[in-house]
């Protein structure tokens, strides 16, 4: 049995990692048919090694990834949306794509029957909710980090895990501290806020 990708329908970029990107469209299984697909990669797009598979081989040719959304709050939540066999599907992961759930059933309006979805658009609006709450938030790039600062650190300078632990702490405190500052400050949720520290390190990096 061999496995390609058929067609490609929609291509996605990771707003504050140019480096990882998504493809959306349909592979065929040669003797099952044809399934909805996303290829991953991150390195910019010269390679595409991650290859996820959503549902189930389908035979007819309506069956394909055609849109894909992040969330703009936090990136590790992904939706795509298209069509199974000619009826309606969407699927989330939150998790950057290592695992998924159908969640068409939660679709307003759908009927289970011939239709596909060409475009997805994924609301900033809950950050407005949590704030309006009194609910004090951070994106999921901020406050999880701290793993990968660790553990780069102990790998490349030679760190004890104590002191690595250390400075994580000291350096994801500081930049959540200038994120609520500039969010009072400005007036503005404390998304919005984090997304323009991050743009500001991207553009000063270059």
């Amino acid at each position: 049995m061999s496995t390609y990708f058929k067609d490609g329908f929609c291509l996605t970029r990771d707003p504050f990692d140019s480096n990882v990107a998504f493809a959306g469209g349909s592979v065929y299984i040669s003797g099952s048919g044809y399934q909805m697909a996303i290829q991953k990669s991150i390195d910019a797009g010269a390679t595409w090694p991650i290859k996820i598979l959503l549902g189930s081989p389908m035979g007819a040719l309506q069956t394909a990834v055609h849109d894909i959304a992040l969330a703009p709050t936090n990136t590790q939540v992904i939706y795509a949306a298209g069509d199974e066999n000619r009826y309606v599907k969407i699927w989330r992961t939150p998790d950057g794509g290592t695992t998924w759930s159908d969640i068409t059933s939660n679709l307003a309006g759908h009927h289970g029957n011939y239709d596909e979805i060409n475009t997805v658009w994924v609301s900033p609006e809950d950050e407005d909710s949590l704030q309006a709450r009194g609910i004090l938030y951070a994106p999921d790039y901020v406050v999880n980090v701290g793993g990968a600062m660790a553990g780069l650190s102990m790998e490349t300078r030679g760190v004890a895990r104590e002191e690595a632990e250390r400075e994580v702490i000291k350096s994801v405190s500081s930049v959540l501290k200038r994120i609520f500052e500039l969010a009072e400050t400005d007036g503005i949720t404390t998304g919005a806020a984090a997304r323009r520290i991050a743009e500001e390190r991207l553009s000063a990096a270059g």
